[in-house]
């Protein structure tokens, strides 16, 4: 017992010297916070509503200063009040550095979220009102269209597969193979889809691992057999036709099928225009960057 009340007060002195900002990181990290020494730290930061672009570009380069980080916008979407155009991304190669700046984020009123490695530890508790709302807007964006765009977010597209080759959409904004991003949407040559995964716009699947990279196939084949329903009723026929937009986010020298670049390739999407985004896939619960990111597809498909 004597020994017990020992190490509790050699514990109670110590915490002594501990500063305050540290005593809430040791918090946020028995509470899951984490981070993995050996990989590059991605950590991204929302500001709050009421945050001044100079209030707010003061803070982030006094703090990229001391800890010799660079934070960058993640987005510029068309719409000036898009939640996405609100945050903010640095890449920070120690671990030790990226918990300081968490620490520093965690007390500072103009910051509304921060991530790190996709995981939250700064939002929940300053905003408990993060029940997402439920949305009633139903139906594609016009009802007048002859094509409807399906973008599959997946693993990989054999293009030349009987069941899906006649229904790859094609954009024709672009030029084939000039190396120009002519339709100015930030991917050159997006002629058939794109791969967000290895930055190209090759989306078939690498020749040596078919049975690896099949899902993105096999779903395609199922929406386009929607296609047989279309034509078999006469005035659907005269009136639409389904179209796959590829869009693959597993990179061809992956170590795993995980799909690790599918918000990525939820973004290329919603770039792309597409009418409906299917993305077949699992996981867990949504981090605040992802809410924001679907809820944009929201504004945008419907």
């Amino acid at each position: 017992m004597r020994q017990l009340t020992t190490i509790a007060a050699f514990v109670f002195k110590v915490s002594m010297f501990i500063y305050k900002k540290e005593i809430i990181l040791l918090i946020l990290i028995l509470t899951g916070f984490s981070c993995n020494a050996r990989e590059l730290q991605h950590l991204r930061v929302k500001i709050s509503q009421s945050s001044s672009l100079i209030e707010l570009a003061s803070r982030f380069e006094k703090l990229g200063k001391q800890c010799n980080v660079q934070f960058k916008p993640c987005h510029s979407f068309p719409e000036i009040n898009s939640a996405l155009n609100k945050w903010f991304a640095a890449d920070i190669d120690e671990m030790a550095i990226a918990q300081r700046i968490c620490v520093a984020l965690y007390t500072d009123k103009l910051i509304e979220y921060a991530e790190l490695n996709g995981s939250i530890f700064l939002g929940t508790l300053k905003n408990k009102n993060n029940e997402q709302q439920p949305q009633n807007t139903l139906g594609l964006r016009s009802t007048n269209r002859k094509v409807i765009k399906v973008a599959v977010v997946d693993d990989g597209f054999r293009l030349s597969h009987q069941a899906i080759k006649s229904f790859i959409f094609t954009n024709p904004k672009e030029i084939i193979g000039n190396k120009i991003d002519d339709d100015g949407n930030g991917y050159v040559d997006d002629v058939h889809g794109w791969d967000v995964s290895d930055h190209d716009n090759n989306v078939n699947p690498p020749a040596t691992r078919l049975k690896d990279f099949y899902h993105g196939t096999y779903i395609a084949s199922i929406i386009t057999s929607f296609n047989s329903l279309i034509d078999s009723n006469d005035f659907f026929k005269s009136q639409c036709r389904i179209e796959i937009i590829p869009v693959k986010c597993l990179s061809d020298d992956a170590s795993s099928t995980y799909l690790k670049d599918c918000y990525k390739g939820i973004e290329y999407a919603i770039k792309a225009g597409a009418d409906i985004i299917n993305c077949s896939w699992g996981g867990g619960t949504f981090s605040q960057y992802e809410r924001d990111l679907i809820d944009e597809a929201k504004k945008e498909v419907f």
